[in-house]
């Protein structure tokens, strides 16, 4: 399967955005709490990845890290956002209509690059260390 910057960035930084808003919009619950909040919603996220074998647990464990570095940098700007402005939660949470919106423009994309490897350049590697 192929998937992209929808999955593996977009998603984790607005399910952090979204989660950090909601917990945090009638109060402050501090950097702490919000961050083992959202450590929280994208561990859900991951199992809900492996529930519908979207993605193995290998590829889930080896891209944790960086989805929950997105989700934290997402929860700080909901977080942000939610403390310093009191509008309608419901202006805030149409970001969740960026996400169809994000994988249907991914989908036009070309889906795989590729890359040409030099066969020539593994033989020399290989014959110099025979000599």
């Amino acid at each position: 399967s192929s998937y992209g910057f929808g999955l593996f960035v977009f998603s984790p930084f607005m399910i952090g955005a979204i989660a950090a808003f909601i917990f945090n919009f009638r109060t402050d619950l501090g950097a702490r709490r919000t961050n083992l909040l959202l450590a929280v919603a994208t561990g859900i996220g991951a199992i809900g990845l492996v529930a519908v074998a979207l993605e193995g647990i290998i590829c889930v464990i080896l891209i944790a890290p960086l989805a929950f570095g997105l989700a934290v940098l997402g929860g700080m700007m909901g977080r942000a956002i939610a403390i310093s402005t009191h509008r309608p939660a419901q202006q805030f949470l149409s970001g969740f209509a960026l996400l169809p919106l994000m994988f249907a423009f991914e989908s036009l994309l070309p889906a795989e690059t590729s890359f040409d490897a030099d066969d020539h350049q593994v033989e020399r590697i290989g014959q110099a260390e025979e000599d």
